[in-house]
């Protein structure tokens, strides 16, 4: 008895050792990658990253699901160009010197108090803000709205404006998100009215314009300096409540540092108290000044923080702070990447963070200046990917008709966390669905020609009426897009209001030359109640009547749903 009670000890002890070497691998994916010195796109010439430091952002610009950089780069004598370098998934390509907005004369960048980026008319794509000191108490925020391939400048008077009263000067920081989780992008600065009284103005967007939300701002107090947290203020999502928060690393003295917190109710900021959701005496914040930023670097939809840290002689740490929700995990002085060869220095007021790989993690961007006009935009990438539920393997077995690309599978994981189709039997459904009615994906768009379409679902048939097609040539213009086909007036106005983009009432051509058809067919099986159907036990006879309004293809139907039930576990 005794030596087999000391068998199963070892075999416990083996077996617990196993877990905890298998729970070290996990966490060892806590890292970025540094891909390689050159970059994801670098000149030997010709580049003064001096010239664009505090007036770097990010953002998905052109619309792809994959983060981009913008640079507002001063020309001198009133001369400006927005140049940007969009992600390819693996590097960036210099969309030209001309930008995709300049002027040769009138914009004087040494007067731009911050520059931002957001989704600020919530049409999909990011747009740049330029908050514009003009002087004597003048201030005006100006907007360049993306097309998808140019910024428009939207005029000099922005979109807001006071002629005095309003000080960009004693701005001490400005940071863009979703305040007030209306699906567009708000601006929200710390102001120093002196003697470490500070509030926190609020401008939310109306989608052509900003509402100033009062003087006394969504916070204010008047025992806090601002000008201690100058350099090292973000945004993000860091209690995952779907509104955008800020966060603060306020410098104490004698490397007392603390990340103060301010988290949105929707209509005003709580401050989450001095101590900070993180805080410690060995931490000098003024080491990481210029060189802060926030993003979802571990892939589980709360945002983090991430700080390269001097060490002095070139010697460079990339320190992450995770979100719990409640409170931030320093994750460890050595960092996710650590260098002795990278100078901070070379870097500061030049970083960004965005998912620049589409792979469901944030990654973070930086231009380095090797002096002379030589620079490079560096990446590190995060290992962590986000939520993944299916992996390319399984849906090429499904999607044998084509070939399915990993951009394809980051979209797909994306629509299903996204839609809620989380659960094996709804991913089993959605796929199976999305296989007969795309043709095994060889089809997102509803094929037949217009007439045809028209005779078919124009507003004088009975499937028009259904789809809610009440105009001529509604059949064709809202023809089906998607896996799972988004069909109808009705359907494109309600996706339409989702995405507060008038311009998708177009019709199909706009639609889906500007959305992912996963995320169509998502909208589509949410809205139409397709996750509690399936919920409730529906047969596949039941979720095809639900889909198809009859049961065209079913026995394909049925083969589709046996085969996602042998691959999707």
């Amino acid at each position: 008895m005794k030596k087999l009670i000391k068998c199963l000890l070892l075999l416990f002890s083996v077996v617990t050792a196993v877990m905890i070497l298998n729970e070290k691998s996990v966490q060892a994916s806590d890292s970025f990658t540094y891909p390689s010195a050159y970059g994801w796109w670098q000149t030997d010439n010709g580049y003064d990253v001096n010239r664009v430091t505090g007036h770097m952002v990010s953002g998905d610009f052109n619309g792809d699901g994959k983060a981009d950089v913008a640079t507002l780069y001063d020309y001198g004598n009133g001369a400006a160009r927005i140049h940007v370098f969009t992600s390819t998934g693996n590097s960036f390509t210099y969309t030209g010197a001309n930008g995709w907005w300049n002027t040769d004369n009138g914009y004087d960048t040494s007067k731009i108090a911050d520059v931002v980026a957001g989704d600020f008319n919530g049409d999909g794509k990011d747009d740049i803000a330029v908050i514009y000191n003009y002087g004597g108490g003048a201030t005006r925020i100006h907007v360049f709205t993306s097309t998808g391939d140019s910024f428009t400048y939207t005029g000099a008077n922005g979109w807001w404006n006071t002629p005095n009263g309003y000080d960009a000067g004693r701005i001490t920081a400005a940071v863009a998100g979703d305040f007030n989780g209306d699906g567009k992008a708000d601006i929200a600065t710390f102001y120093d009215y002196g003697n470490s009284e500070t509030r926190i103005h609020v401008f939310t967007s109306t989608g052509d314009s900003f509402t100033y939300t009062g003087a006394n701002g969504w916070w204010n107090t008047t025992g806090y300096d601002s000008n201690k947290i100058k350099g090292r203020v973000v945004a993000g999502d860091f209690n995952g409540d779907g509104k955008t928060d800020i966060a603060a690393m306020y410098d104490y003295g004698n490397s007392e540092s603390r990340i103060h917190v301010f988290t949105s109710t929707g209509d005003s900021f709580t401050y989450a108290g001095a101590n900070g959701w993180w805080n410690t005496t060995g931490y000098d914040a003024n080491k990481v000044t210029g060189r802060l930023v926030a993003g979802d670097f571990n892939g589980d939809k709360k945002t983090d923080i991430a700080a390269f840290y001097d060490y002095g002689n070139s010697e460079t740490r990339l320190h992450v702070f995770t979100s719990t929700g409640d409170s931030f995990t320093y994750t460890g002085a050595n960092g996710w990447w650590n260098a002795t060869g990278y100078d901070a220095n070379r870097i500061t007021g030049r970083v960004v963070a965005g998912d620049f790989d589409n792979n469901g993690a944030a990654d973070i961007a930086t231009f380095y200046d090797y002096g002379g006009s030589a620079s490079r935009l560096h990446v590190f990438l995060s290992d962590n990917a986000g939520s993944s539920y299916v992996t390319k393997s399984q849906v090429q077995t499904l999607f044998s008709d084509v070939t399915v690309s990993d951009s394809m599978v980051s979209s797909l994981n994306s629509t299903l966390e996204k839609y809620d189709i989380t659960t094996v039997p709804r991913i089993r459904f959605f796929l199976s669905q999305c296989m007969e009615e795309s043709g095994l994906g060889r089809a997102t768009i509803e094929e037949g020609s217009d007439s045809y379409l028209n005779n078919m679902y124009g507003p004088g048939t009975s499937a028009g009426r259904d789809l809610g097609n009440t105009q001529p040539g509604d059949g064709a213009r809202f023809r089906g897009i998607g896996y799972i086909q988004l069909t109808g007036r009705y359907n494109y106005q309600s996706y339409s209001d989702y995405k507060s983009d008038s311009n998708i009432m177009i019709g199909f051509s706009y639609t889906i030359n500007n959305y992912n058809p996963w995320e169509l067919s998502g909208f589509w099986w949410k809205t139409n109640g397709l996750n509690e159907l399936v919920d409730s036990g529906a047969s596949v006879e039941q979720v095809t009547r639900k889909v198809n309004g009859g049961y065209n293809g079913l026995s394909l139907r049925k083969q589709y749903y046996n085969e996602c039930c042998d691959i999707i576990k």
